[in-house]
């Protein structure tokens, strides 16, 4: 999304109506602004995550990706998607796995 947005920028990416699929298809659906992008983790994640949080990430680099437009943070689902994902963890087991841990005596 970056790259669609830096090539529109630097002039390289056509903005006329005769743009065909395959650009159109690089663009989102919808982008999410913070707040919205903040409820639709949690709502699909089932990570709480705040508004503010995510501007947190924004400043320290690590949040997920976004776009800004004017002074409007935007957020692309499929970003939210791959960051929430990758702040999963794989499942751990318990400290004890059954061996016995050996104590000292004192």
């Amino acid at each position: 999304m970056r790259a669609f947005f830096a090539q529109l920028l630097n002039g390289t990416q056509s903005t006329d109506a005769s743009v065909d699929a395959k650009d159109v298809t690089a663009i989102p659906a919808r982008l999410l602004r913070r707040r919205e992008a903040a409820r639709y983790v949690t709502e699909t994640w089932g990570i709480p995550l705040s508004w503010r949080t995510l501007a947190k990430l924004a400043v320290t680099g690590d949040g997920p990706d976004y776009c800004k437009l004017g002074r409007y943070p935007l957020y692309s689902p499929a970003d939210l998607d791959a960051w929430a994902a990758s702040k999963l963890q794989s499942k751990r087991c318990r400290a004890h796995d059954g061996a016995s841990i050996a104590t000292v005596a004192g």
